[in-house]
Order: structure tokens, then sequence, then C-alpha cells
């Protein structure tokens, strides 16, 4: 009972995150929801960039904290090499605001503070972070 998503199709999410963890997580709440479909994953920066080579990416969830290429680096690079919406998922947003908005000037979509309490925290994340991929990519809600 899905609608298209984004351009006929679910729109394919690249789950960018050092934690493996963390990117099972975010994928979970991406999946709750039938226009959307993680087409990719990454632990580093530099697998994100080859993952972006591939077709199907329209949006980007980014982590800033990763070791090797970090988050702002990472999110430098894609901007530059393809112009897809990048939502950073981070827990640093709510205490380093100085990174949120270095991000923001670096060419971010918006910013999603990383949930840090139990399931009630997770969902709410998964909804907005839903709602600004549906939002960055153009789709109806």
């Amino acid at each position: 009972m899905s609608t298209a998503g984004h351009k006929g199709r679910p729109i394919g999410v690249l789950v960018v995150d050092d934690s493996p963890f963390a990117r099972k997580a975010i994928a979970r709440m991406l999946a709750g929801d039938p226009d959307i479909r993680v087409v990719a994953q990454a632990g580093d920066g530099e697998a994100a960039l080859r993952a972006l080579e591939g077709e199907g990416v329209d949006a980007v969830t980014l982590d800033l904290e990763m070791p090797g290429m970090g988050g702002l680096a990472t999110l430098a690079a894609i901007r530059a090499s393809r112009p897809v919406p990048v939502i950073v998922l981070s827990g640093a947003a709510e205490q380093g605001a100085a990174v949120t908005l270095q991000a923001l000037d670096l060419g971010a979509f918006d910013v999603v503070a990383k949930p840090s309490g139990g399931p009630l925290a997770l969902h709410s994340a998964g909804a907005e972070l839903v709602a600004k991929i549906r939002a960055a990519v153009g789709a109806p809600p």
C-alpha cells in the first residue's frame, strides 16, 4: 500500500557510521517507512565515497565522529563529488553546536541528534530522520 517515494521508486539511502550497531539501528529506523530503502552502508568516509559511485543513492545519513576521514571531511567530499542531500546524524549535534553549524555550512541538509535513550527515543529520532530524508529529496510526507 506504498506510494512511490522518489521518482517512482523508493528513496535510496546510504547510511554512514563507524559503529556497526548504529548502522543497524539507523537501517532499522528507516525500514519502518515503505518508501525508503537502505541501498548501502559504510563504516568510514572512504567507503561512503565508493558507495556513492553506485546508482540509487538519493540521500545520505552521516555520522560526524569517525576515524580516518572524519564526518566533516566526508561531507565536504560528498558535496563536491555528487550533489545528494546529506542528513548529519550525530551524538555531537547536541553538545557541539559549533560542529553542527560547521556541517550546515559545508552543505548538510539538516542535523538529527543521535538518540541516547531507550526505544521511545529511537522511535522519535526515526520519525524525525524519515521526515528529513523525505524533505531533502522532495518526496511527499
